[in-house]
């Protein structure tokens, strides 16, 4: 039984609100494809993984058709190990800047703490002006480019990690479309071996 073709909407058929960019699936489309599914009787194939499969395409077809699922499968994967690298750098950045400005805060208290220690020494009756707390500007730029070298360490392990990650994947991946060819092969030499002693 041959399945019929695929019918597209008529305009006359479209909601207002669908002949715009904003298209959305209404009920009736609902209906046209339970109507294409009870005609193509799905349902009606033979049972088996490479019966149904064959029966849409060629042995071509089929090949590519596992070869770019396959190379989809790849993508979605090196895309899901890269969202965890970048999650992990912009976690990274923001401890970075936490951390440099917890310092900042603790080396000003501890400013703050020897000046006020030294005014309840010293309590003198006339008034002061307040003085700014003086920072070591060396120990915070040291602490700031350690945090940086840190950080840029920690950025280089990552991407040489998913660069590793991404060539196992890839050997992965062709040593699994070799076997899969030498597979088809085999079933071609098979079938034909077998024609030949059915003639």
């Amino acid at each position: 039984m041959s399945t019929p073709p695929i019918c597209t909407p008529d305009i006359a058929e479209l909601h207002p609100d669908e002949t715009s960019g904003n298209r959305k699936f209404a009920c009736h489309h609902d209906i046209k494809l339970l109507l294409q599914i009870t005609f193509a009787s799905p349902w009606e194939a033979d049972h088996g993984k490479h019966a149904s499969l064959r029966k849409s395409g060629t042995a071509e077809e089929y090949e590519e058709r596992e070869h770019l699922l396959q190379d989809i499968k790849t993508r979605m994967d090196d895309f899901k190990a890269s969202e965890t690298i970048r999650q992990d750098v912009c976690r990274g950045k923001l401890e970075g800047i936490e951390n440099s400005g917890t310092l900042l805060r603790k080396m000003t208290l501890g400013e703050l703490e020897r000046s006020s220690q030294e005014e309840a020494g010293t309590q003198k009756r006339k008034k002061r002006k307040a003085t700014a707390p003086s920072i070591d500007m060396n120990n915070l730029i040291h602490a700031i480019q350690a945090g940086i070298d840190d950080k840029h360490r920690r950025e280089e392990l990552i991407t040489e990690q998913s660069a590793a990650r991404l060539e196992f994947d890839r050997e992965q991946a062709a040593i699994r479309a070799e076997q899969h060819h030498a597979n088809q092969l085999m079933m071609m030499k098979l079938i034909s071996a077998i024609a030949k002693r059915i003639e």
